[in-house]
């Protein structure tokens, strides 16, 4: 029975690191998939760069944080553990600052449009 007990711990142990991993590789891939995408956006002079990076990052962030998460799961001793939770801490202290900038990015370019719309209706 200890040994069924045994296989299982370590089959999840292994589920656990290669789920963690691949949440990591996504988060990774999604950085550099908006940076490149953002960087081709700039040098063309195209679109809301700022906040596409900012989304981007943040929604990466997400999934690096869902990866810390996992890593929770199989930390062997309470060092490891603190070293988990502070970086938790950071990627969603991070994260809730990426958000709270595109959520003011979005706020003033909304205003700046509407300011637009505005100015464009006295002219006509």
């Amino acid at each position: 029975m200890e040994a069924i007990i045994h296989a299982l711990q370590e089959f999840m142990h292994g589920l656990i690191e290669l789920s963690a991993l691949a949440l990591e590789l996504v988060g990774v891939l999604l950085i550099l998939g908006t940076a490149v995408r953002t960087a081709i956006m700039a040098i063309k002079h195209k679109g809301k760069v700022g906040l596409m990076l900012g989304k981007g990052i943040s929604l990466a962030l997400e999934y690096l944080l869902a990866s810390e998460v996992l890593h929770t799961l199989v930390a062997k001793d309470t060092e490891s553990l603190l070293l988990v939770a502070m970086t938790m801490v950071l990627r969603a202290a991070m994260t809730l600052l990426i958000h709270w900038e595109t959520h003011a990015e979005e706020k003033h370019m909304k205003e700046e449009e509407k300011e637009q719309a505005e100015k464009e209706k006295h002219a006509a």
